[in-house]
């Protein structure tokens, strides 16, 4: 009996331990699609409007006291947009 109860919890542990590698691709995946298709809102969209209309990053920053983004999170947007990779860059 006691060796019963030692295989049960011997599988139990073994399918808990094998749930995360299956569980956080689905959770990545899961996350990937939602960025996939996330509407983009008022401000983000601003953001992405003046980095794809400006000439440098120099410009880029120049409107950072206007608005309520980082001068960071310009700067990825502007990698971003240099690399075309994204459909709603362009």
């Amino acid at each position: 009996m006691k060796q019963l109860i030692a295989q049960s919890n011997r599988a139990r542990q073994l399918v808990l331990a094998n749930a995360a590698y299956w569980a956080i691709p689905l959770f990545a995946i899961a996350g990937l699609i939602g960025l996939w298709h996330h509407a983009m809102w008022r401000d983000e969209l601003n953001t992405w409007l003046i980095v794809r209309d400006s000439s440098s990053l120099a410009e880029i920053l120049g409107y950072v006291n206007y608005q309520g983004h980082t001068p960071l999170s310009r700067t990825i947007s502007q990698v971003f947009n240099s690399s075309r990779h994204m459909a709603w860059c362009h």
